[in-house]
């Protein structure tokens, strides 16, 4: 761990440092938890003694797609709940959303789900970040479908596969644009919008 990070923290470094723990937390593998947990403990001290509670909060969401136990889900989930109701506009907002409309998508709370797509469309639509808006509408789209609401849903499908061959359009090599189709997501956005559409 120490070894992917710098070893020394002086007062022009420890951002550096915390970057260097975000992006060790977003390589991390679900499994990894133990590593996980102590990124998150050096990084919250880190933030906490240099004021950047940004930083905390980008590092939290990185910590979240790992494989992290349920109770420190929750301190990470309120701490960037928190915060992004101060600050909302950042680049990594996105990703907190959709992950956070997934776990309401699998506890059924379908309002708080849709609401929390749709902000994340909204806010990668004006990023024009089309790599994650096309999987972001996707799971717009899935939202619709459960609630029955098949036009907006059809929508939604329709701009990922545009988005999507946008994006697969830009892989130059014909075997990894084939592997980058071939994924769970881009099968769900076919097999939906083919059933809305029979």
């Amino acid at each position: 761990l120490e070894a992917t990070i710098p070893a020394e923290r002086s007062a022009t470094n420890r951002y550096r440092y915390l970057d260097a723990l975000i992006l060790r937390a977003q390589v991390a593998t679900h499994s990894d938890t133990t590593t996980l947990s102590q990124l998150w403990d050096l990084g919250a001290r880190e933030a906490d003694t240099i004021s950047a509670p940004h930083q905390k909060a980008q590092l939290a969401c990185a910590c979240l797609a790992g494989g992290i136990d349920e109770t420190q889900r929750r301190e990470l989930s309120r701490y960037i709940l928190a915060f992004l109701a101060e600050q909302p506009r950042w680049h990594w907002a996105p990703a907190f959303h959709v992950w956070h409309a997934r776990q309401a998508k699998l506890t059924s709370d379908w309002d708080e789900a849709l609401a929390l797509a749709t902000q994340a469309v909204a806010q990668l639509r004006h990023d024009g970040c089309a790599e994650m808006l096309w999987r972001a509408l996707v799971l717009q789209g899935e939202i619709c479908h459960s609630l029955a609401d098949y036009e907006p849903a059809l929508r939604a499908f329709e701009e990922a596969e545009r988005t999507l061959k946008f994006v697969a359009s830009t892989v130059e090599n014909e075997t990894e644009r084939a592997a980058y189709l071939d994924c769970d997501e881009v099968h769900r956005l076919h097999a939906l919008r083919k059933k809305i559409e029979e």
